[in-house]
């Protein structure tokens, strides 16, 4: 009784699966891309409601005060930098001591926008990638 196993088409698949592999990095670097400038807007949007709208060069309520990289590294070691371009950022989102005259008056508290807008993307992002493998599995016929 000699039973063999045979499959056949495990070329086909195993092509299809390097061709996903293959495909990943760049669609993950598109999504970083994308999650960074959502988190752009929403850091924008947490600077209206928490600080105002000032209108000058480098107003933090402006998009263009922000700077969102070119996804950097590879494979799953993919990241994005977002970058404030106002010279006064890390003042408002850290908090500093305000000195007036030479005198002390005190701490001003952080705002924390850029930090609130990561932690919203955070709970977003688990979603995000799911979408995206999934459409990356229907185009390879997975799905």
């Amino acid at each position: 009784m000699d039973e063999r196993l045979s499959v056949t088409g495990i070329e086909t698949v195993t092509k299809e699966f390097k061709s996903l592999v293959a495909k990943y990095p760049d669609r993950a670097g598109e999504l970083l891309r994308m999650q960074g400038v959502a988190i752009r807007k929403e850091v924008i949007k947490n600077v209206k409601e928490n600080v105002g709208t000032i209108h000058s060069k480098k107003s933090l309520s402006k998009a263009g005060s922000y700077r969102v990289s070119q996804p950097k590294g590879l494979g799953i070691r993919q990241t994005v930098e977002i970058s404030a371009q106002s010279p006064h950022f890390h003042l408002v989102e850290h908090g500093h001591e305000l000195i007036v005259n030479g005198e002390n008056r005190g701490l001003v508290p952080g705002k924390h926008m850029m930090a609130d807008a990561v932690k919203k993307r955070e709970k977003e992002m688990p979603a995000a990638v799911d979408a995206m493998l999934g459409d990356l599995l229907k185009e390879g016929g997975f799905l």
